[in-house]
């Protein structure tokens, strides 16, 4: 078994939660988009990503991953258009924070389409075809509802490091495809995360379509000579494509807290993630049995980490400038990397509810370890 491989299992475990949410409604119903990515995310079965994580890092790495899932996601009007169009379903951020060495980050914002092949199909009706131009050509645009109109750099947003380079802006987005059908099925076990998953009525269908038999696939953003007719192959199942983004060799690097000179894609990502510090807010998905879900939970987690990264980023420059090592112990401290294994958040108690969310559903990893060193082993075999 490989890193891979077992990612894959976790795919169809979130999937197969999700049908098991939306069938044990009166009546039944089937998942929707938000459904299945609120399954990906939640507590009680993001223990099995942490777990898998934690099993396959090197000796001497520190894992910890939350996801944090709004049902309110940011809605921007692409350059030309009158419309709005939510910027995304999904966004992966891994942040690494080596010993004695700057941190690293990454992110990979993704748009959602249920289907029975690893492909979108056409994408031309009004809405998924201003989407599809969003991630194809990535002009400037502004934020509609829940993302300030300008950047905070000034003017448009733009993610475009010059505004003839495409192509960089291409590399922080990204279509998924998450199968339409019920593939695999799971009972309620008071440890989700370890609960069996078992052939589902549609497992054939599946098998002879997505890669991998995993319910989860990926591709990057359409080629810019595509039609939204032409919709976006994504066959990399979600094992494959979630290790090329952990190894780095996927996504798009951002800034940690920059919020100055041009780099708008990093004032976006970390506005999503400055987004998800605010408390109380609390989601509701009908269609899934979920009347009050805190998101609160993960607050004091994502703000460690920001207080983690802007100490580790100030820590012991001397008058030339010479970076000294923020020493081990401190870090180990502020991240609250614990020896005992890491159980599902506790929510937090009498929090005030926020009407929405203002950012895109987060899953984020944040490793730690020596610089000269990969954070993970086994990833392909």
């Amino acid at each position: 078994m490989t890193m891979k491989d077992e990612l894959c299992d976790y795919a169809n475990l979130s999937h197969a939660n999700a049908w098991r949410r939306a069938k044990i409604q009166t009546p039944p119903v089937n998942p929707d988009e938000p459904g299945f990515v609120s399954s990906l995310l939640s507590p009680d079965i993001i223990q099995g990503l942490r777990d898998i994580l934690k099993k396959y890092t090197v000796p001497g790495t520190k894992v910890r991953t939350r996801g944090i899932f709004t049902h309110q996601t940011p809605k921007v009007v692409p350059s030309g258009a009158s419309k709005s169009v939510e910027i995304g379903d999904l966004m992966f951020v891994h942040i690494d924070m080596p010993v004695g060495a700057p941190s690293s980050a990454r992110a990979l914002l993704l748009q959602a389409k249920m289907s029975l092949k690893p492909k979108t199909g056409s994408l031309a009706s009004a809405n998924e075809a201003l989407q599809f131009k969003l991630y194809r050509d990535w002009l400037p645009f502004h934020g509609k509802f829940r993302l300030p109109k300008y950047s905070p750099l000034g003017g448009a947003w733009d993610f475009r490091p010059t505004p003839t380079d495409k192509l960089t802006a291409q590399l922080g987005s990204g279509y998924i495809t998450i199968f339409d059908n019920e593939a695999y099925n799971t009972v309620y076990a008071a440890q989700q995360w370890l609960a069996p998953v078992n052939p589902g009525p549609a497992a054939l269908n599946l098998s002879a379509s997505f890669p991998k038999s995993t319910t989860w696939s990926l591709g990057s953003s359409p080629s810019f000579n595509t039609k939204p007719s032409d919709g976006v192959d994504c066959l990399n199942d979600f094992g494959t494509a979630f290790s090329d983004f952990l190894a780095g060799s996927s996504g798009r690097t951002f800034s940690l807290g920059a919020n100055s000179g041009t780099d708008h894609w990093s004032a976006f990502v970390n506005f999503m993630l400055a987004e998800a510090l605010s408390p109380g807010y609390k989601f509701k998905l009908k269609n899934q049995g979920v009347k009050s879900a805190a998101r609160a939970a993960n607050i004091n987690f994502v703000s460690t980490v920001f207080q983690a990264i802007e100490r580790l980023n100030t820590f012991g420059l001397d008058g030339d400038d010479i970076f000294e090592p923020w020493p081990e112990s401190e870090l180990l401290k502020a991240l609250g990397f614990l020896e005992h294994d890491e159980g599902p958040p506790e929510e937090l108690q009498n929090a005030e509810t926020n009407p929405g969310g203002r950012h895109v559903p987060i899953l984020i990893v944040l490793t730690f370890g020596n610089p000269e060193q990969p954070r993970f082993r086994n990833f392909y075999g």
